[in-house]
């Protein structure tokens, strides 16, 4: 099953810490599919711990993990 995800779909990763609060360690938001491997997208991060912005290609399915709820 091939995922697609939107060029816009908000992203948000979490971790849950030793306390069991879960916590946002980074944000970001879909760019687009790659050009050449429909199953990964790019992800522009735009907030971080370390506050840094990058755009990284990700896999979808992991990338829908981390869909903004």
């Amino acid at each position: 099953m091939l995922l697609t995800l939107q060029r816009g779909t908000r992203l948000l990763v979490t971790r849950t810490t030793t306390d069991g609060e879960v916590v946002p360690v980074r944000e970001g938001v879909v760019l687009g599919p790659c050009r050449d491997d429909a199953s990964r997208v790019l992800v522009h991060w735009y907030a971080g711990a370390a506050g840094k912005e990058r755009i990284q290609v990700v896999r979808a399915s992991d990338a829908a993990m981390w869909l903004w709820r």
